[in-house]
Order: structure tokens, then sequence, then C-alpha cells
């Protein structure tokens, strides 16, 4: 329903300069060769059916995650695949976690 809102209330300028250059990427490829990645700072975009077989590049605050587009992912956002964060690992030893005798 928020995919629906946020279509019945129009896509922005971004979102179309989005789409545009992805299409044009897609354009110039010979068939069965990925596109060239579209950067963009969009995490909010949908995913949209004519995105699908593009890649875009989606910053995460720090770099940019290359995300290839698959027809399962229509209608989710660009933000679900380029996580923010770096997921923690519990229980790893650390420097002075080994005992070491002193002989």
């Amino acid at each position: 329903s928020r995919c629906r809102r946020k279509f019945g209330r129009g896509l922005g300028r971004g979102a179309s300069t989005l789409l545009k250059k992805l299409r044009k990427s897609k354009k110039d490829v010979p068939f069965g060769e990925k596109p060239e990645p579209v950067r963009t700072h969009m995490r909010n975009m949908i995913i949209l059916p004519e995105m699908i077989g593009s890649v875009v590049a989606v910053f995460n605050g720090k770099d940019f995650i290359k995300v290839e587009i698959k027809p399962e992912m229509v209608g989710m956002y660009l933000a679900e695949f380029s996580i923010t964060y770096k997921p923690i690992r519990h229980g790893r030893q650390g420097m002075g976690n080994k005992f070491v005798p002193l002989r």
C-alpha cells in the first residue's frame, strides 16, 4: 500500500532522471551482457518492472553497492539491497583474550 500511495502522489524529478539513465545504459549493451551500473543516492526508489536487467549502484553512506535488478525485486525499495551498517559478529577472540605465560 505504501508503493501504491507513492505512485498515486507521482514520481519526482530524481526518480524520472534515474529511470532515464537506466534506459540509456541498457540501450547501449548487446544482448546477454550486463549494462554499466548507474550510481544513485535514491535509496527510496521503488523497483519498477522496466528496471529489470539493469545494474544500479546504490549509495549506503560510505560507498556504492552494485545491485542487479531481478524480477522478484519489483515493488521493493533499492535501500533493501544496500545495507548501511556492517553486521556485528559476536564471540570472536580479541588480542588480550589469549593467556600467554611470562616464561
